[in-house]
């Protein structure tokens, strides 16, 4: 894991952070409260990324200059413990479809780790992560089958995207819930 992540403070703008994530050549930035990021015990805020300024900035027409990275970050942010190994750490960040993980004791930031870091050290688990992706994209978009709308057979939900599975018409989710 990276032990002193790029941390910003949820009052910079959204351009600043960008520039950040430029220069630093990073996919994503921790966020903490006002005055934290030079202070050796933080408390995460929120996580930026680079999908976030393109889903939750560019497209719904948001000012980079003026508003603040808190009014975008994820806020709901999945960490992992420090005394969880690589498996754990895959697991999680599948079960949560992301490829950042804060790494938190305590309550206190102590690092963070990223898909790219895992494989950077451990590239024998590449093709666990290929397969993997490649599963949850076969329920995504799955090819040649059409969707039926109506209830999830599981979770009962509404979906205009239900797909049989072994006898069952199943929402993405519960589709995804199966890998």
């Amino acid at each position: 894991m990276t032990l002193n992540p790029v941390v910003v403070e949820e009052d910079y703008t959204i351009k600043k952070c960008a520039e950040i994530l430029a220069k630093q050549k990073l996919g994503s930035l921790i966020v903490v409260g006002k005055g934290q990021a030079n202070k050796a015990v933080k408390k995460i805020k929120g996580i930026i990324t680079e999908g976030d300024l393109v889903r939750k900035t560019i497209l719904k027409d948001i000012d980079p200059k003026t508003t603040p990275v808190k009014k975008i970050m994820t806020k709901d942010v999945v960490t992992i413990t420090p005394n969880k190994d690589i498996v754990q750490a895959i697991e999680v960040m599948n079960k949560y479809n992301i490829r950042h993980l804060p790494v938190v004791d305590d309550g206190k930031l102590v690092g963070f780790l990223t898909l790219k870091d895992i494989l950077k050290i451990a590239p024998e688990v590449f093709d666990l992560v290929v397969e993997r992706i490649k599963l949850r994209e076969e329920y995504r978009k799955p090819l040649g089958k059409e969707f039926v709308h109506g209830n999830c057979e599981v979770c009962g939900k509404y979906s205009d995207f239900l797909l049989e599975v072994n006898g069952k018409l199943l929402c993405a989710e519960c589709r995804r819930n199966l890998i």
